[in-house]
């Protein structure tokens, strides 16, 4: 892991982005998933898997991303983004808590 946060997360995450920018968001939300998967407290991870999984309208994503961050965070603050995003995707799907 020690690998990955030095060299790749930033590259998947740069990609990712430019991705998202040229809208290519189911590579962008393929590439962040995964890499949410291996740093799922980075919030910069998880809006970027947000921003893309909202390009694919895949809201269940949106639900289970944010999900997964909101757990590795322990009850540290979320990024407003985040949030406003979580509430979109409740509004999309309803809650199923």
């Amino acid at each position: 892991r020690p690998l990955y946060d030095s060299q790749l997360a930033t590259f998947a995450e740069d990609l990712a982005y430019d991705l998202i920018q040229a809208d290519r968001p189911a590579p962008a939300q393929r590439l962040m998933l995964a890499a949410l998967a291996v740093r799922p407290a980075s919030q910069w991870t998880c809006l970027l898997a947000v921003e893309a999984s909202v390009g694919v309208h895949d809201w269940a994503a949106v639900r289970a991303a944010i999900g997964l961050t909101r757990s590795a965070l322990r009850g540290a603050a979320m990024d407003p983004a985040l949030i406003d995003r979580e509430r979109e995707a409740i509004a999309h799907l309803g809650r199923h808590d």
